[in-house]
């Protein structure tokens, strides 16, 4: 009833603060991750190192990218999406500043893992999260608009990181990427909605959820009490029943 009335009424807010953080911080993860896919490489030219190490470590990120994705989805159900996108944007961001103080091959390949591993984790939680605050009627329109924050990082990241890379010294690629995953995780803390479902759209699935289960858990206690009152009835009944009359 409530889903048909909304749809009866006039169009579902879309641009909500909440979707707007979560673009914005989706966005910013989005283009750490294909800045430094982009631009480790050149680094490496400029440190004189060879193609094989960028190929070690392009392959680094991506394995662990991939085991990261395989383990957030249990994660993020059972810890919560805005602890998962804190705890993906900060490893992103001690990943890429950890390449400005040392830049041996050591040093690349574990800045590489986590950048696979928050990068993984902030975008995985992110679009979580976005499917969570949108109105169900507008579901498909916002994914949208998620999906061309993506697309629009894949285009602006690699050409940002591409300049910072040139200008001198190198490590400001690591220097401006890690700035952007700060502000990733400042609008990931701005993006708490799990406590108070009340601040999203009525036809938002995360609060539909939330608000069945609060409903079923009323319904359980109350089934609890009234089976209680019952039993002390009965029991009541059955001593004045066994008391001796006069």
């Amino acid at each position: 009833a409530r889903h048909n009335g909304a749809q009866q009424g006039k169009a579902e807010r879309l641009w909500t603060p909440l979707f707007i953080f979560i673009i914005i911080m989706a966005l910013c993860s989005f283009m750490v991750g294909q800045g430094l896919n982009s631009g480790t490489s050149v680094y490496l030219d400029h440190l004189g190192q060879g193609a094989t190490l960028a190929g070690i470590l392009a392959a680094v990120f991506s394995g662990s990218a991939g085991v990261a994705r395989l383990a957030c989805g249990p994660v993020i159900d059972n810890v919560g999406r805005v602890a998962v996108m804190l705890a993906g944007t900060a490893f992103l961001f001690v990943g890429t500043i950890l390449p400005v103080f040392a830049s041996g091959p050591a040093v690349l390949t574990v800045a590489r893992i986590l950048q696979g591993i928050g990068f993984s984790a902030a975008t995985t939680a992110s679009a979580t999260a976005a499917s969570d605050v949108l109105p169900l009627s507008r579901m498909g329109e916002g994914i949208g608009y998620y999906g061309l924050a993506q697309a629009l990082a894949m285009s602006v990241g690699p050409a940002l990181a591409l300049f910072l890379v040139n200008t001198d010294p190198a490590e400001n690629l690591f220097l401006g990427l890690s700035a952007m995953a700060a502000l990733s995780f400042v609008f990931a803390l701005l993006c708490r909605y799990e406590k108070n479902p009340g601040r999203l759209p009525e036809t938002a699935s995360y609060r539909q959820r939330i608000e069945e289960e609060r409903a079923a858990a009323k319904a359980a206690e109350d089934a609890k009490a009234e089976s209680a009152k019952a039993a002390g009835d009965a029991k009541a009944e059955d001593a004045k029943a066994a008391a001796p009359t006069a």
